[in-house]
């Protein structure tokens, strides 16, 4: 249905949406969060009917509606403002209303989505975030989130913990494992499933692990946080020339991602875990997901989901009419290569899909989550200027393994000579090669000498180190293969006498350093009983 000259805009996210869903340490109640966020989604899927309007999209606690007067609009932002805040205790949202009046006169369908983002931020900034009087003695705050006065106990919950309401109902809401939220539809999307895997999966009374360390016990006591961020999708919905191709857009790629990160988790692992599910879904929210994996498999699921999605991606672009030659100039533009000159036979035009950023983390199971979260949005945030240097033509990733207590990450940055971040290809070969260490036996000792020289920042002491591995490996098979992975990482490099940096780069460079940082997780799923390790 055409967007008619009287409709009324509403648009409305969710505010800090990780603060409310990573507010505490807890793996229940990021549990219960989660499924409380999806529970909101699905109630605003039927609130146009209530209230006479239409959805555009709503999805990961943000959406769109069309109501035809200004009295709708605004009992429509009253109506989300008020239920969700009501059904969360604690997280809010913000929505706003734009007139027929301030649409724009060309592109108008995202122009007028942009303006309403800008009025959307410029309201989110407004708000003041409402601090807590000092409680004690006079009342206690909540065991778990430390920020909220506790209010009441669990019945059978073995903690005794005494909570805040907004807890309470996380940690409720997380115990009720297969009633809602995303292992509901895991559980849905593996019925239907065409991985060839999928019947290992089917008819199976999967359990999530009850906490993290549950999790980091199917991988020596591991795991794998990601997160992942599509790129340049707000300069691309800007782009949108009719209500129908932003909806279709929003649509599709909501349901594609989704169904992305499903089937990656079902070809990756193969099979349930000692009857639990190996991985924990936190997010999937339009072009956002987060989640937790075992350590061993936390790579392989990022560069496969992102790979998957580049690959399907044409599709959402077309069917959104994205691709459409008239706005090539635009579609330039927002991919960073305005200076290209508009062929649509040239690969820029005939390859061009949608990319993804991610940050992982690898780190022990008892790391603090919200510690974790704060690392992986920095690492998100490498790995889109790594994509915006390649003007959006493939996914980035960044990495970082974390095995002490506490981490501040540019600290431990300053001291390592890594080549991080990767591009989607890159990491994809980085990982080939980390296996092939593994199959050729390569000794721990020699490569552990030459990371340890590395970060001597000295040049002389990483070549000297490397010279003296080549001297002492006694199988063929593993000189040519440390020799290999410098030509492959280093071909500008020459030979023995660079390695193992970078040549043409002034400060230490070495992509050694990322390769032994993985090693002790890649490769390690073969000695998995219960982990298949054909990947």
């Amino acid at each position: 249905m055409p967007l008619k000259s009287n409709d009324w805009l509403v648009s409305f996210d969710t505010d800090k949406i990780k603060n409310y869903i990573f507010a505490t340490n807890n793996l229940k109640e990021v549990r219960g969060a989660s499924a409380l966020l999806v529970r909101e989604d699905e109630k605003r899927e039927k609130l146009p009917e209530a209230l006479s309007a239409r959805l555009i999209y709503t999805a990961g606690g943000g959406g769109t509606l069309l109501a035809d007067s200004p009295e709708k609009a605004d009992e429509l932002i009253k109506t989300i403002e008020r239920e969700f805040r009501m059904a969360t205790k604690t997280a809010t949202i913000t929505a706003v209303s734009l007139s027929p009046s301030e649409r724009p006169g060309t592109n108008w369908f995202g122009r007028h989505m942009a303006e309403a983002g800008k009025k959307l931020q410029k309201k989110k900034s407004r708000k003041v975030e409402l601090s807590l009087l000092p409680v004690e003695p006079y009342m206690r705050l909540c065991d778990s989130c430390g920020h909220q006065p506790a209010e009441k106990r669990l019945e059978n919950d073995p903690t005794n913990d005494l909570l805040c309401v907004s807890c309470a109902q996380k940690r409720e809401t997380g115990k009720e494992e297969r009633k809602e939220g995303f292992v509901t539809r895991f559980s849905k999307h593996v019925e239907s499933s065409k991985s060839q895997f999928a019947e290992k999966w089917q008819d199976q009374n999967l359990k999530l692990p009850k906490d993290l360390n549950a999790l980091g016990d199917l991988d020596g006591g591991y795991v794998g946080f990601l997160y992942f961020d599509g790129n340049q999708m707000g300069k691309l919905l800007e782009l949108m020339e009719t209500e129908e191709y932003y909806r279709d857009f929003s649509k599709v790629l909501a349901a594609t991602v989704q169904e992305l990160v499903f089937e990656t988790l079902i070809d990756t692992y193969q099979k349930p875990s000692k009857g639990k599910l190996p991985f924990e879904i936190v997010l999937i929210g339009g072009d956002d997901v987060m989640l937790f994996t075992t350590a061993s498999f936390a790579m392989h699921v990022a560069v496969t989901f992102m790979q998957r999605f580049e690959e399907r991606s044409k599709a959402i672009l077309e069917n959104a009419g994205l691709l459409q030659p008239d706005l090539f100039g635009r579609l330039q533009k927002a991919f960073g290569a305005e200076n290209m000159p508009i062929d649509e036979n040239e690969p820029f035009w005939k390859n061009r899909q949608l990319t993804m950023a991610a940050g992982v983390v690898l780190c022990h199971a008892n790391f603090p989550i919200p510690a974790l979260v704060e690392i992986a949005e920095r690492l998100l945030k490498n790995a889109k200027k790594k994509c915006a240097e390649n003007k959006y033509a493939q996914s980035a990733i960044d990495f970082q393994v974390v095995t002490g207590s506490a981490i501040d990450l540019d600290m431990v940055r300053a001291t390592v000579p890594h080549c991080r971040p990767y591009t989607r290809s890159g990491m994809e070969q980085l990982l080939k090669f980390v296996k092939r260490f593994h199959q050729e036996n390569f000794p721990r000792t020699q490569l552990q000498m030459i990371y340890d020289a590395c970060h001597q920042e000295s040049r002389a002491h990483g070549t000297m180190a490397t010279l003296h591995t080549l001297a002492r490996l006694r199988e063929h098979g593993q000189r040519q293969l440390l020799k290999e992975f410098f030509v492959n990482f280093h071909p500008n490099s020459k030979p023995l006498i660079h390695w193992p940096w970078i040549s043409d780069e002034r400060e230490l460079k070495t992509a050694f350093v990322d390769l032994v940082d993985l090693y002790d997780f890649i490769g390690k799923e073969a000695n998995h009983d219960d982990i298949s390790n054909e990947n």
